[in-house]
């Protein structure tokens, strides 16, 4: 049985290096630190005469492992897993409460998408009736604990013969499409009789805390919905969405430490807390793009075989890998926005399709799957072919074309740019750092009415998407 779905993923962060990437597990966090303090005292503040250079690493580690009751720990992977328990059915006597709210985080401007992915991708017409019967049942929550330690979610009674497998799939597929859904914890039981199948959830929250957790969740999506522009095409919803949960999100490394902290790995710790891992800032973007209607899928992984998540988004028809957590480092950049199938498999290994493997393989603690993957083979919404400013080897330090590109993001208050590498790549980001972007950055700011005397920049190359993210301030 697949790891993480409804438990922890352990996460990575990437440490970009020029054009390579490199990733750390928390075991090796100091070394990454220390990477880190070494790098960032090259930065120095550039004349006209100079530039410094920056290649950006991470000052976090991206690990995360919770334990909980009857859940188990690979100690290889630190990958939590689903887990049967016995002995959980609860007794028909115990008080349930409906705990369904009502969303108000419907957007006015854009048709939300169901996203039904995982369901659609399911072969077994018995996994797929778990899957209905799930969100039946799912909003039922017991008043009191059961022997597990967690509260019973109402008895899904199955008619007819189900395979655990099928169990799992139904369960597993319906968490992947519906990050609204945070309550459900990771372990689960079934017992069989009269030709039947009783099948156990629980929630990690009583019904109150459910009702309350689920309220500010809904707040917060209407927050972030109600402030999205009209008119905006799919790939600038998206590319809001990108920037308000960097903005508004860090990685929260404590969540390795702290047994039972639920939050960080649902779409609850990026919206709410403000702190999540990878499958929280998964969860989070998959939530909200739904809801303003862009397809968006979870993606499983791994690096150097640590567990990871990301997304697989459709824009404008054609479907892309998007690993914002990568991307949101101590230096935001874009790295993984938008991009291929060959390129996002140069720093990540994608599990493979649970239609693949075998009935022994999807059985096993140790074997990670995804439902459903795109080809994603398109680059016309890849971040820098997009909004990035078209550089050549041809360019000088007097270049205005691409100072007149600059000149509208420093009037608006921007300290961020991208450039796309047209051809050359080495050479010509060289050049740049050599010089000429600290002096297209000096010109562009004189042009935009400031009289700086000095800029500081900070750049990561990316030779995979033939781009440059760049961060200045002027002084």
């Amino acid at each position: 049985m697949r790891k993480g779905t409804i438990s922890a993923i352990l996460c990575t962060t990437a440490a970009v290096v020029l054009a390579s990437v490199a990733v750390s597990s928390y075991a090796g966090h100091k070394d990454l630190v220390n990477q880190f303090d070494k790098t960032i005292k090259q930065v120095t503040s550039i004349t006209q005469d100079a530039v410094s250079r920056l290649t950006a690493s991470s000052d976090k580690p991206k690990t995360s492992e919770i334990v909980v009751s009857e859940a188990t720990t690979s100690a290889a992977d630190e990958v939590r897993t689903v887990k049967k328990i016995e002995k959980v059915l609860p007794s028909s006597s115990k008080t349930e409460k409906n705990v369904a709210v009502t969303s108000k985080s419907t957007s006015r401007q854009y048709t939300p998408v169901k996203q039904q992915e995982c369901y659609l991708a399911l072969k077994s017409k018995a996994a797929r009736s778990i899957y209905r019967l799930i969100g039946d049942n799912v909003n039922w929550i017991s008043e009191q604990k059961s022997d597990s330690g967690y509260y019973p979610i109402r008895t899904i009674t199955y008619s007819g013969d189900v395979t655990e497998t099928e169990i799992q799939l139904g369960m597993l597929a319906y968490l992947d499409d519906n990050p609204q859904v945070f309550w459900v914890a990771g372990v689960y039981g079934f017992s069989k009789h009269n030709g039947k199948t009783d099948i156990q959830l629980f929630s990690v929250l009583s019904p109150n805390e459910c009702i309350a957790m689920q309220k500010k969740l809904d707040s917060a999506v209407s927050k972030v919905i109600s402030s999205i522009p009209s008119g905006l095409s799919e790939f600038a919803r998206e590319e809001y969405l990108f920037h308000y949960l960097a903005s508004h999100c860090v990685y929260d490394s404590a969540a390795t430490q702290s047994s039972g902290n639920w939050q960080p790995f649902s779409a609850c710790g990026p919206l709410i807390s403000g702190k999540a891992v990878c499958e929280g800032y998964s969860r989070a973007m998959q939530l909200l793009a739904g809801r303003v209607g862009i397809n968006c899928t979870l993606v499983y992984g791994w690096h150097n075989g640590v567990g990871h998540m990301w997304n697989e988004i459709q824009i404008d028809g054609s479907w892309y890998h998007l690993d914002l957590t990568w991307c949101d480092n101590s230096m935001l950049i874009y790295n993984y926005f938008n991009v291929t199938d060959s390129v996002i498999k140069k720093s990540h290994q994608i599990s493979q399709l649970y239609s693949e493997l075998s009935k022994d393989q999807l059985k096993s603690e140790s074997v990670s799957f995804n439902f459903v993957l795109h080809n994603c083979n398109s680059v016309r919404d890849n971040y820098f072919r997009k909004r990035g400013i078209p550089v050549s080897s041809a360019t000088n330090a007097k270049d205005q074309n691409i100072i007149n590109q600059l000149v509208p993001l420093i009037k608006a208050g921007k300290t961020t740019a991208v450039f796309l590498i047209q051809d050359n790549f080495n050479a010509t980001v060289q050049k740049m750092g050599s010089g000429e972007l600290s002096q297209w950055l000096l010109r562009a700011a004189l042009a935009a009415g400031k009289k700086p005397n000095s800029v500081e920049v900070k750049y990561v190359p990316d030779q995979y998407n033939s781009g440059v993210t760049a961060t200045f301030s002027f002084h």
